[in-house]
């Protein structure tokens, strides 16, 4: 049976495929840190939706930028990783959002401060003001991280190998 990420199991997928998966494990790590940390624990559990937003964000925008092989430039990697960072940083407080809402329908907890449920709308719009703070907050370390993720499975490409 072949395990997840090794490297048998990476090379026989499809690039996008690897790039969301290697991306989404690196997302859970980084939601794990996020979760120990005495500001956010208890409350945010970035850990849950951080893998969801970072494989579909990354590995569809993978799918939509890599489809020939002349795509297949380090410059390409490097603005996936600058337009998907902030993308998936949204999406994951938005898939917050809907969490706590679905939390507050479900069983009458999950309010904000004011100890009322949050609307869609506020959903959309204070994840905004949030992704904002958490890309400047760490924006440089995930965005270097996305490069990195990106140029490894660059390198491990089919098509870069058939150039060699």
């Amino acid at each position: 049976m072949k395990e997840i990420l090794t490297y048998n199991y990476l090379s026989s997928r499809m690039d996008w495929f690897k790039y969301g998966l290697v991306s989404a494990v690196f997302a859970f790590l980084v939601g794990l840190y996020g979760y120990s940390l005495s500001i956010a624990s208890d409350r945010i559990c970035f850990f849950i939706p951080a893998p969801f937003a970072a494989f579909l964000v990354n590995g569809l925008m993978w799918k939509w930028t890599f489809k020939k092989e002349e795509d297949y430039k380090v410059g390409n990697v490097i603005s996936i990783a600058l337009i998907g960072t902030p993308i998936i940083h949204y999406f994951t407080f938005v898939l917050l959002g809907l969490g706590r809402i679905i939390c507050y329908e479900l069983t009458g907890d999950c309010t904000d401060y004011s100890g009322k449920p949050e609307s869609i709308l506020s959903v959309l719009s204070y994840s905004f003001f949030q992704a904002l703070i958490t890309v400047y907050k760490s924006g440089i370390i995930t965005i270097a991280i996305g490069i990195l993720i990106g140029y490894f499975i660059l390198k491990s490409s089919k098509f870069d190998n058939q150039k060699s």
